[in-house]
């Protein structure tokens, strides 16, 4: 099992918004889904046209899970650390900073190119 599975304890907490779980997916719709080929991943709130409290974490089908050796809390248990703000290969110094308000930028006026 790779060295970061298990989340930082700021981040290994239940999700304190609305959680979706979709199980029993094949491999190959995971990847479509996750956009790699993975094991199971997790769409974190306000992406994939979810609200910014809602997450949703896409598990494989049980048999295939269960010959990983890694039991489905676990597994559910890491996903939920993404919904927390986790992300692997961070540089983890403490909690996360509190989201940050997300504006519309001004419209940028580009020049008419007559072609």
């Amino acid at each position: 099992m790779r060295d970061d599975f298990y989340p930082p304890s700021h981040y290994d907490h239940e999700y304190a918004g609305k959680l979706f779980i979709s199980a029993e997916n094949a491999l190959p719709n995971l990847a479509l889904a996750c956009g790699l080929p993975t094991l199971s991943c997790t769409q974190v709130p306000g992406t994939h046209g979810l609200a910014s409290d809602e997450c949703l974490i896409l598990l494989p089908k049980r048999d295939i899970w269960d010959k990983t050796g890694i039991s489905f809390e676990d597994l559910k248990r890491h996903e939920i650390a993404h919904c927390n703000g986790w992300r692997h290969g961070k540089i983890d110094t403490g909690p996360p900073p509190p989201p940050m308000e997300v504006r519309n930028p001004p419209m940028v006026k580009r020049p008419y190119i007559q072609q």
